[in-house]
């Protein structure tokens, strides 16, 4: 629709939210994540669902938002 129309959507009262990561903290987490599959890998970990590792792992990282007011014409 975006793409069509040339703009996007406005849904409410137009506010947008953006979260933000530092980049030192989301490399800790990609650590975590990595030694965890390896240790569930190896059968070191039995408590972490196997699921995690699969096409339904998905991971959110933020530590902070910030508004975006939309952009008046």
């Amino acid at each position: 629709m975006a793409l069509k129309r040339g703009q996007s959507p406005i849904l409410g009262k137009g506010l947008t939210e953006w979260d933000n990561v530092n980049v030192h903290d989301l490399s800790d987490l990609f650590v975590l994540l990595v030694e965890a599959a390896a240790k569930s890998k190896a059968g070191e970990l039995k408590d972490i669902d196997a699921e995690l590792w699969n096409e339904r792992g998905y991971f959110l990282a933020e530590n902070g938002h910030q508004y975006v007011l939309p952009r008046i014409m």
